[in-house]
């Protein structure tokens, strides 16, 4: 029994000293993180423009720390609006951008990258275009963007990555 329990004890020790080496080999203690964006992370603005039934949101980067890859999945309420399209803006013209999905389908999300380098560029990245339901009830309804945090937006450097969570600010849009 009792070589049982010291066995089981250096085991438990092994075990924990591999996690602590791995952490630290692997560049965790690097990266920056927050519940609401993390100051030097970005800053991402949406704002609504509603004509009728029509509503267009442009999105703007307005601060850019240097994005290697950028995964953001489109958030807005389905039962109320309908996506439509998007047109690019200039923003992050240095990356490739590719959607994952069809537009029919949520959630749709917009890759940027990933590249090597990374993009520093600010000003206009898209705008987006909505259809008002005709079943939707008056009110208030938001248009943004989620992601992942510490996995899907991120700068690359020579020592690893380093993960970025932006600021997002929705749109408000009145129906």
């Amino acid at each position: 029994m009792k070589k049982q329990i010291v066995r089981l004890t250096f085991i438990l020790v092994l075990v924990l000293s591999l996690a602590v080496c791995s952490i630290a080999f692997f560049g965790c203690g690097e990266t920056e993180s927050s519940g609401g964006g993390t100051s030097g992370s970005g800053k991402i603005t949406c704002t609504a423009d509603k004509n009728g039934g029509k509503v267009d949101v442009t999105v703007n980067l307005v601060k850019n720390p240097g994005y290697s890859n950028l995964l953001l999945t489109l958030d807005y309420d389905d039962e109320v609006l309908t996506f439509t399209g998007y047109d690019l803006g200039t923003a992050l013209a240095s990356m490739n951008m590719l959607p994952t999905g069809s537009i029919t389908i949520t959630p749709f999300k917009f890759l940027y990258g990933p590249i090597n380098g990374k993009d520093t560029s600010t000003g206009k990245m898209m705008t987006l275009h909505f259809r008002v339901k005709t079943s939707a009830p008056s009110g208030t309804t938001y248009v943004g963007f989620i992601y992942k945090k510490n996995s899907g937006v991120y700068r690359a450097e020579e020592k690893g990555n380093i993960y970025l969570n932006p600021e997002i600010t929705y749109a408000k849009v009145t129906v």
